[in-house]
């Protein structure tokens, strides 16, 4: 991995917000900040190139526990990734809630 590209990856992700990014654009962007291609990210999460296309163009959407798994895969913060495919699914049911998560 690119450690300079994924520093510059990371630091345009926290100016856009949380709210701001869904969890496909999030994928993209740290697939392309770690200049990966589809089929070298889609090998790291252990799913096809095809799904991994179709979830960073929103054509497919994950659970809750795949948010977690693929945070894990790419060293990523699990709090964040599951933040984003909450306020997904709350974009998605037409649902006009904030949310913000604590651990217990």
């Amino acid at each position: 991995m690119n450690t300079s590209k994924y520093s510059s990856a990371k630091k345009v992700l926290n100016t856009l917000g949380v709210s701001e990014i869904n969890f496909g654009k999030l994928l993209k962007n740290h697939r392309l900040g770690e200049e990966l291609t589809l089929a070298q990210m889609s090998k790291v999460l252990k799913i096809s190139i095809s799904h991994l296309s179709d979830i960073e163009n929103e054509r497919k959407f994950v659970s809750l526990e795949r948010a977690k798994y693929f945070a894990k895969k790419l060293h990523q913060n699990e709090k964040y990734f599951i933040l984003v495919v909450l306020r997904d699914q709350l974009k998605r049911a037409n649902c006009d809630y904030e949310i913000e998560l604590k651990a217990v």
